[in-house]
C-alpha cells in the first residue's frame, strides 16, 4: 500500500512539474576557437590598464560593465572571468538571434555564434540589432567591417579583428563540428566497422547502435521538457546521426 501511494505521489509531482512553464536552455556557449579569437585581439593585461578610449580594462578586455575589476589577476583567473562575462552579458543576446523569433532563426552554426559574440563583446550588444536585420549572411559580413573605430578613429587592430570575425562568420563548418566529441567518436567507430563480417564486429556495431539510440532518446526528453529551439537543434543532430545507421548497416 505504501509503495502504491508513493507511486501515485510521484506521478502527481511529475504532472505538476511538466505543467510548469518551460525554460530555455543555455547549452550553447562560445567555443574554444571563439575564445581564442577574443583573447588574441583583446590581449592579456593582469592589472587594470586604459584601453584606446581611456576605459580601464583588465585581463581580456574586461571592463567595469562586466563587474568589479580586480587589482591583479592571474592568466587562469582571466580565462575564467572572460567566460563568465560572455555567459552573462553577451551570449544570451546572441542566442536570442537564433531563437524561434530571432532574426537568424534556422541559420545557427557555431562559427556564426562565436563571431557575433566576439563582436558584441568588443563593441557592445546593442550593435547586434543594427547589424542583423537581414538574413543575407554576406550582407551582414559586409556591414561588419564598418565597426572599425574607437573614439571616432579607425584602428588597425579593429580593422584586423573585424575581418577575422567576418571571415569566421562566413566560414563553413567541418564535417564533425556540429557533433560533440562523444557523437563523433560513435560515428567514426561505427564507420571503421563497416565491411567487417566477424561476429565481434557485429556485436560492436550493435553496441554502438544502442549507444546512439540511447543518446537520441535522452536528448529527446530534454528537448521536450525544455521546449526551446536550441534543444531541438541538438535533437536534430542526434537524429541525423541515427540516420547514418541504416546506410552503415547496409554497407556492412
Amino acid at each position: 500500500m505504501r509503495r502504491s501511494w508513493c507511486r501515485l505521489l510521484g506521478l502527481a509531482l511529475l504532472a505538476v512539474w511538466m505543467a510548469l512553464p518551460a525554460t530555455a536552455t543555455a547549452g550553447v556557449h562560445t567555443s574554444a576557437q571563439g575564445i581564442r579569437l577574443i583573447e588574441r585581439f583583446e590581449g592579456l593585461v593582469l592589472t587594470p590598464q586604459p584601453d584606446p578610449v581611456g576605459r580601464l580594462t583588465v585581463c581580456y578586455g574586461i571592463t567595469s560593465d562586466d563587474g568589479p575589476l580586480p587589482p591583479h589577476a592571474t592568466p587562469a583567473e582571466c580565462g575564467r572571468m572572460l567566460k563568465a562575462a560572455l555567459a552573462v552579458g553577451y551570449e544570451p543576446q546572441v542566442r536570442a538571434l537564433f531563437a524561434s523569433r530571432g532574426e537568424l532563426h534556422g541559420l545557427f552554426n557555431q562559427h556564426r555564434f562565436d563571431a557575433l559574440v566576439s563582436l558584441a563583446f568588443n563593441v557592445g550588444p546593442s550593435v547586434l540589432s543594427r547589424l542583423v536585420n537581414t538574413r543575407d549572411l554576406h550582407a551582414i559580413a559586409s556591414r561588419w567591417l564598418a565597426y572599425d573605430r574607437a573614439g571616432g578613429v579607425v584602428l588597425p587592430g579593429l580593422v584586423a579583428r573585424r575581418h577575422a570575425e567576418a571571415a569566421l562568420f562566413l566560414s563553413p563548418m567541418g564535417r564533425f563540428e556540429l557533433y560533440t566529441p562523444h557523437e563523433a567518436h560513435l560515428i567514426l567507430s561505427y564507420d571503421r566497422l563497416r565491411g567487417h563480417p566477424s561476429l565481434a564486429a557485429a556485436r560492436r556495431r550493435a553496441s554502438l547502435q544502442q549507444a546512439m539510440h540511447a543518446d537520441a532518446a535522452a536528448i529527446a526528453r530534454v528537448a521536450r521538457r525544455e521546449n526551446d529551439w536550441l534543444s531541438y537543434r541538438r535533437l536534430d543532430r542526434y537524429r541525423a546521426l541515427e540516420r547514418r545507421l541504416p546506410r552503415a548497416r547496409a554497407a556492412a
